[in-house]
Order: structure tokens, then C-alpha cells, then sequence
């Protein structure tokens, strides 16, 4: 990679530790007044000049609030899914709320994609109503795996097992049963991989 100035060093390391911190990088307008640089565009062309290096790159869909924001290469944007219908595409563009970046090591595969959970049928193995699901898209799926399952058009979460032409999708609540149902009257739409824990029940969309 190319030499970097002293500014543009100082801008990639703030860039770097405001994303380590938040989650997700400063926007340009951000960075400019962290420096005090007079205007936005003044910050931007340090900042191209970080991409044309090579030392940062342009997320898919990097904007936010009009704020144009720039992405390292190991932040990925995933989409954050509203309501899913049986029958439509899981990430077809009427079900995508939003996009929130994750690092790249939790968002792992080519389909992946955010739900958010409503209701407490998995509070024994601490998933709980508020909290996001990092989620890879998969209809394959082992005895035991944590799944989003759709039933009747609607997305929920349970532990899936399978005995003979029944599946039994499990929740991990004691004062909640399993739900039965037969092959064809439900479909998976992903695999749980990861937790996100929002405090004081705040929602990212």
C-alpha cells in the first residue's frame, strides 16, 4: 500500500477506534468536526485518498442520515428483515427495514441477514424479546440447530429437531410446549448464528 501523510494516518487511526467502540465507523461530517477541518468535503478528500490507497473501502448501501459513511474491510452491511412472508424471497427488497455493518468474522456466509425477536419462547438459553438475531439464510438445517422458522406467514424462533415426518420445533421456555407440525406446512428460513443484545430495549430500526 502506499505512504500515507501524517493527517490521513490520524484520520484511518480514529476511523479505526471510533469503529472498535460503536460498531460501525464515523460519517464524513464525523470526522471533519473531530478534526476541525471547516467542511465535510475537506474530510471527504482525505478520505478518498484512504480508499485510492487502499486502506478503507465503500460499503454496500453506506449512507445514512445523507451522512456518506466508509467502511474497513473487515465490517460487512447486513440487512435487518421486517415481517417475512411464506413464499417470498427472505431478502427480496420488500421485507429489508434497513441495513446495520458487523464485523466480518460474526457475519460470516453470503446470505446473511438481522431479525429482530418478539416474545420470550427462548429466554432459557438467553434470547430475548428486543434482541437481534444474526441469521444465515439455509433450509438445511441439524437436529438441535436454533432456526427461524415460518409458519402460517409468520417468523419465529425454536430449537428444530426432526422425528419421522414430523418436525418439532422446540422452545426454550419451561412454561412453553413444542410446536408440531407436518412436512410442507412450514419452511426454514435460516440458522441462528449469533446474539445481539440491545439494553433498555432500544431498536436499531
Amino acid at each position: 500500500m502506499k505512504t500515507l501523510t501524517k493527517r490521513q494516518s490520524e484520520i484511518l487511526k480514529f476511523i479505526r477506534e471510533y469503529s472498535s467502540i460503536n460498531g460501525y465507523p464515523p460519517s464524513i461530517r464525523e470526522i471533519a468536526k473531530h478534526f476541525f477541518i471547516k467542511s465535510p468535503s475537506g474530510a471527504k478528500k482525505h478520505v478518498d485518498a484512504l480508499v485510492k490507497k487502499g486502506y478503507l473501502s465503500r460499503g454496500r448501501g453506506a449512507r445514512t442520515i445523507g451522512e456518506e459513511r466508509f467502511y474497513m474491510d473487515s465490517v460487512k452491511m447486513v440487512p435487518v428483515i421486517g415481517k417475512v412472508a411464506a413464499g417470498i424471497p427472505i431478502l427480496a427488497v420488500e421485507n429489508i427495514m434497513g441495513e446495520i455493518p458487523l464485523p466480518e468474522s460474526m457475519a460470516e456466509g453470503k446470505e446473511i441477514f438481522i431479525l429482530r425477536v418478539e416474545g420470550d419462547s427462548m429466554t432459557d438459553v438467553g434470547i430475548d424479546s428486543g434482541d437481534y438475531l444474526v441469521v444465515r439464510q439455509q433450509q438445511t438445517v441439524e437436529q438441535g440447530d436454533i432456526v427461524i422458522a415460518i409458519i402460517d406467514g409468520d417468523a419465529t424462533v425454536k430449537r428444530f429437531f426432526k422425528r419421522e415426518n414430523t418436525v418439532i420445533l422446540k422452545p426454550e421456555n419451561k412454561n412453553m410446549n413444542p410446536i408440531e407440525v407436518k412436512k410442507g406446512d412450514f419452511l426454514i428460513a435460516g440458522k441462528v448464528i449469533s446474539v445481539i443484545k440491545m439494553l433498555e430495549g432500544k431498536k436499531i430500526f
